[in-house]
């Protein structure tokens, strides 16, 4: 009273609409702005943009995590079609794996600047609602496969292999002539997808084998970078339809006429190793380990291309200009050129498999660091597979890893985009702000900036892109070059009271390629979901000693849940069933407006139709979060200081 004041407890909303009604009644023009502020500074050399990276093994489990989430919420809705009872308990399931999953998504937890023992127990949550969401996945699967079978012995138990990208899975090592393994494949995209499969076995001799017959498939040897690596994988590739699964069979023939001889690498040239499909051509040179050209074959883009894995050494905070070192938050080099991991910057270079399914070639920069090129016959993207760490911290000098791209032939006049949040893109300027005069005090953290799915340089209309499997933080310090931070360790701390002396070993893989501006949006887009959404992998644990007849037979192991692939510009990005059994629907257009000629339109789908055996009785379009209908949505229109007004 004595300040004439109402204080209350308030929320978002009710905070939004009493400025909206202040502003009205003093007719009080906003500016709005179309960029975001990353990265985000709390005074000289204190540039926020180590978090981007920090802790990459609790962002690349939140990533697998929610692919997981999202392919269980998909399979689980489309299993009323055939199983009805249970929802509850399943419903119960898949929503342990959501809660735990928005938990890390807090901006404490999947930055990476929480203390060790709270990223701990993050990953610790987290593993329990994959539990959950896997004994889920595990029942429906078996539900479905079985609806129409009469054998008394129907109930099947399946097992998720959670190291495959170690090239672990006890599964399948266990593999034998009298033991062969079925496994479930299950594509939660709303279109048909090639999938290609690397599984680790400990012989040679293993096939796989479709309900079509035998399905072509490559051993190739493993480069053992990682204790417990298994000694080979088997590769193969097969096409699966939109929100569909089918199964394969792991197997050892009997007879050793079925099992051809290993391949064997070869070196072309004697000086150059090559790596060549349909699509993509890439050179190495053999002397400096380095892969030294890459081109597109289809579009005829091309360039010679410097390709390496260096380090920043981190800065102590103990210099005249500040006193804030590298750390959870800041990401602050002491210097502006990276490291070698040798003297003279080279890498050894190794063929490590040319077949029909996939070739490889291992790059080694340490014993702490490198990398693997994988090019599948049919992909229009090269996968480099990095390992990194334990980063060692014996000379006193924290030291974070970069994967660095120099095109020699890019004119790129300071500019690059990245992703924001997977969607639109924002173009990037060195040392340069368009809503501030920048005060360049760290040339190397003030241009980094965070990516989600991709990074990219163009020159004229010709673009590279650099796409990722989970959040990193990157930039362009130089023109026609990118560079990609994979891991950090740290020994002093920056703001939250605990060095980030993360001694993991990270695997990440980036997936990259040269296009025309005007088609490389059609390849990065589905690549991207793709990468983040890869085909759901289950293995059964009780068809042991029993025929590879007898399980393709008795089972329904080919199920196409849709009567068509959805619009190639349109993706599904929830399909979930709630606990009142209605399903929320949010179907995404992934082009921005002009991004390309063909797909940045509208499109049309007919839900009525699209499905195969699911039926709509009711339909109402709500909100985006769902939580209102349409027509309650009134949104708010504000003065700008632009023409016009602008709505909320």
């Amino acid at each position: 009273q004595e300040f004439n004041m109402n204080v209350f407890y308030s929320t978002p909303s009710q905070y939004v609409a009493a400025v909206h009604r202040v502003s009205q009644q003093n007719n009080i023009k906003w500016s709005f702005n179309t960029v975001d502020f990353f990265p985000y500074a709390s005074g000289p050399y204190q540039v926020w943009s180590g978090y981007f990276t920090s802790r990459p093994t609790i962002k690349g489990y939140s990533a697998s995590r929610l692919a997981l989430l999202q392919s269980i919420e998909t399979f689980h809705t489309l299993s009323r079609a055939k199983v009805s009872s249970n929802r509850q308990a399943y419903f119960d399931g898949v929503s342990e794996l959501a809660q735990t999953w928005s938990v890390l998504s807090h901006h404490d937890a999947i930055t990476g600047t929480e203390r060790q023992h709270v990223a701990d127990d993050y990953a610790k949550q987290l593993y329990r609602g994959s539990e959950s969401a896997h004994k889920v996945f595990s029942n429906l699967t078996s539900l479905m496969l079985t609806s129409t079978s009469s054998r008394s012995d129907s109930q099947l138990t399946f097992d998720f292999c959670e190291k495959l990208n170690v090239s672990e899975c006890a599964i399948t090592l266990g593999l034998s002539k009298t033991n062969p393994i079925p496994i479930v494949l299950y594509n939660a995209l709303g279109w048909t997808r090639t999938a290609n499969i690397r599984l680790p076995v400990s012989v040679t001799t293993a096939q796989v084998i479709g309900p079509k017959g035998r399905i072509q498939s490559q051993t190739t040897a493993n480069p053992r970078i990682l204790p417990g690596e298994s000694t080979y994988s088997i590769a193969f590739s097969l096409p699966i339809g939109p929100l569909s699964y089918t199964s394969v069979v792991l197997y050892i023939p009997n007879s050793a006429s079925e099992s051809p001889e290993p391949l064997k690498p070869k070196t072309k040239d004697g000086v150059l190793y090559y790596l060549k499909n349909s699509y993509i051509s890439a050179t190495f040179d053999t002397t400096t380990g380095k892969m030294n050209s890459f081109d597109n074959i289809k579009s005829g883009v091309s360039s010679k291309i410097d390709q390496e894995l260096l380090y920043w050494n981190s800065s102590a905070g103990n210099n005249a200009n500040s006193s804030t070192p590298s750390g959870n938050y800041v990401f602050r080099p002491n210097g502006t050129s990276p490291y070698n991991f040798s003297e003279n910057g080279r890498a050894r270079t190794q063929l490590l498999s040319s077949g029909p399914i996939v070739q490889e070639v291992l790059q080694i920069w340490s014993n702490w660091a490198a990398s693997v090129f994988r090019l599948w016959t049919d992909s229009d993207t090269l996968e480099i597979e990095s390992t990194v760490g334990p980063i060692p911290i014996a000379d006193g000098c924290g030291k974070e890893v970069i994967s660095r791209f120099t095109l020699q032939n890019f004119k790129t006049e300071s500019t690059f985009y990245t992703d924001s949040e997977g969607m639109e893109f924002q173009k990037r300027i060195r040392n340069y702000r368009s809503t501030y005069k920048l005060n360049v005090t760290d040339p190397v953290g003030l241009n980094y900036f965070p990516i989600d799915a991709c990074i990219y340089i163009q020159d004229g209309a010709d673009r590279f892109n650099v796409m990722v499997d989970r959040s990193q933080g990157g930039g362009s310090l130089n023109d026609g070059q990118l560079e990609v931070m994979l891991h950090r360790r740290l020994l002093y701390a920056d703001f939250n009271g605990e060095a980030l002396n993360d001694s993991t070993i990270v695997r990440s893989t980036q997936n990259i390629f040269l296009e025309k501006n005007s088609r490389s949006s059609r390849i990065q887009r589905r690549r991207n979901l793709e990468i983040n959404t890869p085909v759901s992998i289950l293995f059964n644990t009780n068809w042991a000693g029993k025929s590879i007849d007898s399980w393709f037979s008795s089972f329904e192991l080919q199920y196409n849940a849709m009567t068509q692939d959805l619009p190639q510009n349109v993706h599904i990005m929830t399909m979930r069933t709630t606990d009142t059994q209605e399903t929320i629907l949010r179907l995404w257009n992934i082009y921005a407006v002009g991004e390309d000629a063909d797909y940045s339109k509208r499109a049309t789908v007919d839900l009525g139709a699209i499905f195969k055996d699911l039926s709509i009785s009711q339909i109402k379009e709500m909100s985006l979060l769902a939580n209102a209908k349409i027509e309650d949505v009134h949104r708010m229109a504000w003065n700008s200081t632009g023409a016009g007004q602008w709505k909320e």
